[in-house]
């Protein structure tokens, strides 16, 4: 294969010297290509003819037509292409990496071609990696924001289910007053509406600092005691914040249910901790349910919000209907 370049490369490089050089060009390792403007090889080194071998699995002749077949894409098989910084890459089996360049140049004021074919195998591996990374990161990325916007949605819904609660709970409580009044004396107090009333809009629509759970306990018992319920207390709530807060919304819920419900005049409430659990029983003197009683919104809201703490519910229908709270010791 050489020696059919040699007659060419004379032309090329006339004299013993052009020689040398073409033994030096073989030795180097990049690969390298000279031919006249139509494509006619004159000169390859070694390793371009390996390439081409490699690449095209044919010794072309011109070059012109090779950087062609390159540029297409026309390849053996498990070769590729692809570009990197707008130049041609080609890619062997072994996975090297070869850049192709082809130029116009001039010697002793004639035109020529040049195709160079340099070893990129390092950097196209350090691109491919940051091409990974890149990928990586714009998938983190993507992911992130669903997942800000997953929380930004359940954020939105604990709000919503925690409005709801707090409307539920004081206007359930407010209402089954009236209804308790209505039933036993026969007729609407007024006086007793305008006290239910008061302040009513403010304490829906409050959102400063939460008070804590004695003085929710305290006002709850406060209401309840103005309009004739009695409210029986053995023992106290948990020191715990968030256990004493569940534990007021259970007891609103159970004494708005009562009085609903089951027309109670008064609820009793036992709580103690015993060993590492805190207890809390709710019955009261309330008609008992005429049929088995199916958990309703409120129920299910406080079981969710007891297993939320480690907590367990438990309601038992008769003698007289009463419900059982028990919660971890500082759970939460």
């Amino acid at each position: 294969m050489i020696n059919r370049y040699t007659e060419r490369y004379r032309k090329l490089f006339p004299g013993r010297r052009g020689l040398t050089i073409k033994n030096a060009v073989d030795s180097m390792h990049i690969g390298i290509l000279f031919g006249e403007p139509s494509g006619l090889i004159l000169l390859q080194n070694q390793q371009m003819m390996r390439l081409m071998t490699a690449l095209t699995a044919k010794a072309h002749i011109n070059g012109n037509d090779f950087y062609s077949d390159l540029a297409s894409g026309i390849l053996q098989k498990d070769c590729r292409k692809m570009e990197l910084e707008g130049n041609l890459v080609c890619i062997l089996p072994d996975n090297t990496a070869w850049m192709f360049v082809r130029s116009d140049l001039m010697i002793m004021g004639k035109k020529y071609i040049q195709i160079t074919a340099s070893d990129i195998t390092r950097r196209a591996q350090l691109l491919e990696d940051l091409r990974q990374k890149d990928e990586f990161l714009r998938i983190r990325s993507l992911q992130l924001q669903e997942t800000i916007a997953n929380l930004q949605e359940a954020s939105y819904e604990r709000a919503m289910q925690k409005a709801k609660t707090h409307t539920h709970d004081i206007l359930g409580q407010r209402l089954s007053i009236v209804l308790n009044s209505i039933r036993s004396k026969q007729g609407v107090d007024f006086d007793l509406l305008g006290f239910i009333s008061h302040g009513l809009v403010e304490e829906l629509t409050y959102d400063g600092p939460l008070p804590t759970p004695q003085e929710e306990f305290d006002s709850l018992c406060q209401v309840c005691g103005a309009v004739g319920i009695n409210i029986v207390l053995d023992g106290s709530l948990p020191d715990d914040i968030a256990q004493g807060c569940l534990c007021v919304e259970i007891i609103r819920e159970a004494i708005t249910n009562a009085v609903r419900h089951g027309y109670a005049s008064t609820v009793t409430l036992d709580m103690e901790t015993q060993g590492t659990d805190f207890h809390l029983q709710i019955s009261n003197n309330g008609l008992p349910p005429s049929h088995e009683v199916k958990e309703g919104e409120g129920l299910r809201g406080m079981r969710r919000k007891l297993e939320s703490l480690g907590g367990v519910l438990s309601v038992r229908q008769q003698p007289e209907f009463t419900l059982t709270v028990t919660l971890p010791v500082g759970s939460s």
